[in-house]
């Protein structure tokens, strides 16, 4: 699980651009958005922002609240291996929040750590 500085992990007030730089420092695909208490809000990926683009908008300097996928999927922190994989194959995502059984955000997991957990 992503944590610390490989944890994208911003406010809904962020920018994109700034959303971006998270991610790049994190060497993620995702930023999570949280509010104050760290409960999870939404969700922004790279497929987020490469559709927003496409469509000719500049997102640069609005708010990431604006683009992100709100109320995302997550796995609850006590969840198995086994689960966390039905989740990825079933919904085919590549990003999944964890979080604790109040939905406070404690990590994502990338689907690209899958081999270094020795769940593939």
């Amino acid at each position: 699980m992503r944590t610390g500085d490989r944890l994208a992990l911003v406010r809904p007030e962020t920018t994109v651009l700034d959303t971006l730089m998270a991610m790049t420092r994190a060497h993620g695909g995702s930023a999570l958005v949280s509010d104050a208490d760290g409960k999870l809000l939404g969700i922004f990926t790279d497929g987020d922002f490469r559709r927003h683009v496409a469509e000719g908008r500049d997102i640069l300097r609005d708010s990431v609240e604006k683009h992100m996928t709100p109320h995302p999927m997550f796995i609850h922190d006590t969840a198995y291996a086994a689960e966390l994989l039905k989740v990825f194959e079933k919904k085919q995502i590549d990003d999944l929040p964890v979080c604790d059984a109040a939905g406070h955000v404690l990590g994502l997991v990338d689907i690209q750590d899958l081999p270094k957990m020795k769940v593939l």
